[in-house]
C-alpha cells in the first residue's frame, strides 16, 4: 500500500510539475499573441491612413498628367477647329493620336467650344467683319487681344482676326461673318493652356508611376498585415497546449488523487501499467509540441540565414 501511494504521490508530483511548465509557455504564449495583435492592429490603422493618402496623391498624379495630355489635345485642335468649325469631336478624335479615351478628352473638345464662343462674342465678330482691312493694323491689333489675360483664349482671338481678315479680304462680305459651333453642355474649365515641356511631362509620367508602385506597396503590405491579423485569431499551438495540460492534468493529476482519497490502494498490476502508460504517453506528446514550438520559433530565422 506504501508502495502504491507513493507511486501515486510521485506521478501526481511529476504530472504537476508538466502542467506548471506547459501552463508557464501557454501563458507566455498568450501574452505574446496579446501583444503581437496589439501591434498589428495598430500596423494596420497606420497602414490604412497610408493607403488613402497615396490613394489621394495617385489620383492627383493621374488628374495632372490628364490635365496635360488635355491642353495638348486642346492645342491640337485649335487650328483645326477654326479651320473646319463644323466638325464633331468624334471625327477629330479618329485623327489624333492617344491613349486616352473619348471620355477623357471629350471635356476638352467642349472647352475649347466654350473658349471659342467667349472670344467670339468678346470681339463681336459679327461688327469685326464688317470693318476695313486697312483699320486692323498692328495698333488695332494688340487693342483688341488685350482683352484676353488666358493664353488660349489670346491665340483663338488672334486666329479669328486673321479669319476674319482673310475672309474679308477674299470676298466682298455679303453679310457678317460668323462662327459656326456645335452645341454642347459643358461647365466651364479655368486653367492656364501653357503646355508642359518634353521634359516636363516625362516627370508627370513618372511622378505617376513612382505615386501607383507607392500606392500597390502600401495596400500590398495592409492585405498582408490584415491576413496575419487575422491568423492570430486562431493562434498556432493553443488548442494543443490546452488539450495536453488538460490530459496531463485529469491523468496526471485528479484521477491518482482521487485514488489515493478514496482508498482505493494497493492498485492492481492493470492500473499501475495504465497509470504509468498514460504519464508516459503524456511526457512523449508534451515534448513533440515542445519540439513543434521551438522548430516554429527558429523556422524564420533558419529561413533567413538560407
Amino acid at each position: 500500500m506504501t508502495d502504491d501511494s507513493t507511486f501515486l504521490a510521485t506521478l501526481i508530483q511529476a504530472a504537476a510539475t508538466l502542467a506548471a511548465i506547459i501552463g508557464g509557455l501557454l501563458v507566455a504564449r498568450i501574452v505574446a499573441v496579446a501583444g503581437e495583435r496589439h501591434s498589428l492592429e495598430r500596423r494596420v490603422k497606420e497602414l490604412k491612413e497610408i493607403v488613402k493618402q497615396r490613394r489621394i496623391d495617385l489620383d492627383a498624379a493621374r488628374q495632372a498628367l490628364l490635365e496635360e495630355d488635355g491642353r495638348s489635345f486642346i492645342w491640337y485642335l485649335l487650328d483645326e477647329f477654326l479651320d473646319e468649325p463644323g466638325r464633331e469631336f468624334e471625327d477629330f478624335y479618329r485623327e489624333y493620336d492617344t491613349d486616352r479615351t473619348s471620355d477623357e478628352l471629350r471635356p476638352y473638345f467642349n472647352q475649347l467650344v466654350q473658349a471659342v464662343q467667349h472670344v467670339s462674342e468678346t470681339l463681336n465678330i459679327k461688327q469685326l467683319s464688317l470693318r476695313k482691312p486697312a483699320s486692323w493694323d498692328t495698333e488695332a491689333r494688340a487693342e483688341l487681344l488685350q482683352q484676353f489675360a488666358d493664353q488660349l483664349e489670346k491665340a483663338i482671338a488672334e486666329r479669328l482676326i486673321d479669319i476674319v481678315e482673310n475672309h474679308w479680304k477674299s470676298q466682298e462680305p455679303k453679310g457678317p461673318f460668323n462662327v459656326p459651333l456645335p452645341e454642347f453642355e459643358t461647365p466651364r474649365l479655368d486653367h492656364l493652356f501653357q503646355t508642359a515641356s518634353a521634359i516636363e511631362y516625362q516627370d508627370l509620367i513618372r511622378t505617376e508611376a513612382r505615386s501607383k508602385a507607392e500606392f500597390t506597396d502600401a495596400e500590398m503590405e495592409l492585405k498582408h498585415t490584415q491576413r496575419a491579423l487575422a491568423s492570430l485569431s486562431r493562434p498556432r499551438g493553443v488548442v494543443w497546449a490546452v488539450s495536453i495540460l488538460a490530459a496531463i492534468s485529469i491523468s496526471g493529476i485528479v484521477v491518482p488523487l482521487v485514488e489515493m482519497t478514496t482508498g482505493k490502494v494497493p492498485l492492481s498490476d492493470t492500473e499501475r501499467t495504465t497509470y504509468a502508460s498514460l504519464f508516459v504517453l503524456s511526457l512523449v506528446i508534451f515534448f513533440v509540441y515542445l519540439g513543434i514550438e521551438i522548430y516554429r520559433i527558429l523556422a524564420p530565422y533558419k529561413s533567413l540565414d538560407s
